[in-house]
């Protein structure tokens, strides 16, 4: 049945089936953006929507699983298991876009391809709750980009594999290429003081990185969770 929004308005279509699909299983929109969360307190899976009316006007969908353990970083990026192609009945290809001229199209294909981010959202649900999958997602070839090394660096440390940890944000603290990304350095004298806090206290290590959680979903628009919650929710990820 077509949403009863005004069929030139793509935005409005979008967020009208949006929440029809996705507010039933518990994902939620944060405030009026075009961005759904599924909330696990350290991290959150993302199904967000691009669009534009630029030339053609089109949508696009994205989802993956965002670790909020990095403050500086880009806002709610998918981390891991992002995926942004989709297979449509009109094509014989995944596709990242749909054409939105039309609210019939927009509609149809909209509920086709936001089935398939849901399918996507429940394989993170049931593989991604704990901190090792996580750690084994960032494992490839080297060199391995800097935020894998950042990541698996994090998790390490709050697995408490110490050796680990530290060889990571030793890594990420001496990285010579600092000058593609301008959080980059930020990132790198925080290495340093996490390295410094996993080799003399882990408890403070934990709490260091409960303080980039909350400071990530304030940031982000997060529901508030206390600092006990949030060490709490890594410690049933342990």
């Amino acid at each position: 049945m077509p949403s009863q929004v005004d069929p030139f308005d793509h935005r409005k279509v979008i967020a009208a089936i949006a929440t029809e699909m996705l507010v039933p299983l518990g994902i939620v929109r944060i405030g009026r953006s075009m961005t759904w969360i599924d909330d696990y307190g350290w991290s959150v899976g993302t199904i967000r929507f691009a669009t534009t009316s630029f030339g053609r006007p089109i949508a696009g969908l994205g989802v993956g699983l965002s670790l909020l353990w990095s403050p500086l970083g880009e806002l709610l990026a998918a981390d891991v298991d992002n995926r942004n192609a989709w297979k449509l009945p009109s094509g014989n290809f995944p596709t990242t876009q749909i054409d939105v001229r039309r609210t019939d199209w927009l509609e149809r294909d909209l509920r086709i391809m936001l089935e398939q981010g849901i399918a996507h959202l429940d394989r993170i649900r049931a593989t991604r709750q704990d901190l090792a999958s996580v750690a084994a997602a960032f494992s490839g070839p080297r060199p391995e980009p800097y935020w894998s090394r950042y990541h698996r660096g994090i998790a390490a440390g709050l697995l408490r594999d110490v050796t680990g940890c530290m060889a990571e944000l030793t890594s990420i603290a001496n990285d010579p290429i600092q000058h593609d990304a301008d959080d980059r350095p930020a990132t790198a004298d925080t290495a340093a003081w996490l390295f410094r806090c996993i080799s003399e206290d882990p408890a403070a290590f934990d709490d260091e990185i409960v303080a980039a959680i909350a400071l990530s979903r304030t940031r982000a628009r997060l529901p508030s969770i206390t600092d006990v919650d949030l060490l709490a929710a890594l410690n049933a990820a342990r």
